[in-house]
């Protein structure tokens, strides 16, 4: 090292101004090679007045370190001297410079705001050896208000390194439990994978990481099996890393446990979802079935008391009675009454006198035809509707009778009885009868030739009793 370069270390403004005064080299560099300036070494430390000391004097803001390509600005990053940088980049230095590693200054440092506010961008190409940006890097060095501050200018959260590790995946490895909460609040994929299929989880769990591996196990949806969990803790010799990883298999394993016990309860909840849905559907098609008939029943008590009001006013149109049609009435009624009771009277009439007719015949089938027919004169008597025949006098008929023998009578009255049971119900056959009986006895009075009356005391032989009969 050289006076200047050791006054610039330590900030000193005095020894500096002496220095130069006496012709000291402002850009003088330590070892053989190309080294650090004394620029660099106030930059490093955080020396603003000296920094801004030798800038005034002349001294090479953008002067790179010949190993590693280092500026005074990407070491006051590395630094964190927030201050320097901000007089640097005032100064015009170069804040997309990339060092020997690729990195830039924001890639480097925890003032990024400082860089960010002057347009450094937050989206910088990958660093060609690693593909790492500046939110790889902040997350991978647990740098949590670097990472907000690159995810509050738009850093893309899901970028992958040249080994396939995302932000969140590097944050899970070194255990950085801030970090890894910032990133997933802002949707980071907690089920990403690196380049071998390992997961953010898988990694947290072989570094012993326990309290990120809590936190995982209730935002992963996938996680490893035992055999991997098991097959990875034989190969751990270290006995700490050891109990810390059975104690991150533990959590896993009650995490599986909790998230099947879950799946369950959530599909049963999303069965009886789907029925109480059904349910519903039913209830709505029967609620707009009975509004459907309760439109037709509405529209059919429409129509029906149109039909009512015009037959009422038809009926009451119609129908008007005055008093003279209710005498009318009133007298037809009473006609009608009358013929009814005319009409009863003949009809008792005919059945007294077809009585009469039976008991006549049979006294007249007893006796001879002739002395029946000679004896009684017949008279046909018109009724107003019907023939009635009647016998002239009833004298007659019992001098008749009593003329006749007392065997004949017992043998009339032996026939009338068998006859009796033989009777015919039919009245209208006995009507015929006297017809008959009618007709001849008025071919007979026509003839002007009446046959005589048998005498009593002749017999009657059988001969002449069975044409009778016949007849």
């Amino acid at each position: 090292y050289t006076p200047l370069s050791l006054a610039g270390s330590g900030g000193y403004v005095n020894i500096i101004k002496l220095l130069l005064s006496y012709g000291a080299e402002i850009n003088s560099r330590t070892g053989s090679k190309l080294g650090i300036s004394p620029l660099m070494l106030a930059s490093m430390n955080g020396h603003v007045a000296a920094v801004k000391l030798l800038l005034d004097m002349g001294s090479d803001i953008n002067a790179q370190i010949e190993t590693n390509r280092n500026t005074a600005l990407t070491l006051a990053c590395f630094q964190g001297r927030a201050e320097v940088v901000s007089l640097l980049v005032d100064r015009k230095a170069n804040i997309e410079h990339r060092a020997k590693t690729g990195l830039t200054p924001l890639m480097e440092s925890d003032v990024g705001r400082v860089l960010l506010e002057r347009g450094a961008d937050v989206n910088a190409p990958p660093v060609p050896t690693s593909k790492d940006t500046a939110l790889t890097i902040a997350a991978d060095k647990g740098h949590n208000k670097f990472v907000e501050l690159l995810l509050l200018y738009g850093a893309t959260i899901d970028v992958r390194n040249k080994k396939g590790a995302t932000p969140l995946w590097l944050a899970c490895n070194g255990g950085h439990l801030e970090v890894v909460q910032l990133l997933v609040s802002r949707f980071a994929n907690p089920d990403s994978e690196d380049s071998r299929k390992v997961s953010c989880l898988m990694a947290s769990f072989r570094k012993g990481h326990i309290k990120v591996v809590k936190y995982m196990v209730r935002q992963v949806r996938q996680f490893p099996s035992d055999a991997d969990c098991r097959r990875l803790i034989t190969t751990i010799t270290d006995k700490d890393l050891l109990k810390k990883c059975q104690n991150c298999m533990d959590q896993i394993i009650t995490a599986k446990e909790r998230q099947a016990q879950e799946a369950n309860k959530a599909a049963n909840n999303l069965l009886k979802e789907i029925d109480l849905e059904k349910s519903r559907e039913e209830c709505r098609k029967l609620a707009a079935a009975k509004k459907r008939e309760k439109r037709k029943m509405k529209k059919k008590e429409k129509q029906q008391p149109n039909a009512t009001t015009t037959t009422t006013n038809t009926i009451t149109n119609d129908d008007i009675v005055t008093p003279s049609q209710l005498k009318d009435n009133t007298n037809e009624l009473k006609q009608q009454k009358d013929d009814i009771s005319s009409s009863s009277l003949l009809v008792d009439d005919d059945l007294r006198i077809k009585m009469k007719m039976t008991a006549t015949e049979n006294t007249l089938s007893s006796s001879p035809a002739t002395a029946l027919i000679s004896q009684p004169s017949l008279i046909i008597e018109q009724s107003s509707k019907k023939k009635r025949i009647l016998p002239q006098s009833s004298n007659e008929l019992s001098s008749a009778v009593e003329q006749m023998p007392q065997n004949q009578t017992a043998t009339t009255n032996s026939d009338s009885n068998k006859k009796k049971k033989k009777a015919l119900p039919n009245n209208l056959s006995l009507s015929r009868k006297f017809e008959r009986l009618a007709f001849t006895k008025e071919k007979s009075l026509s003839a002007n030739n009446p046959q005589p009356l048998l005498n009593e005391s002749a017999p009657q032989s059988a001969s002449t009793q069975q044409p009778i009969k016949q007849k």
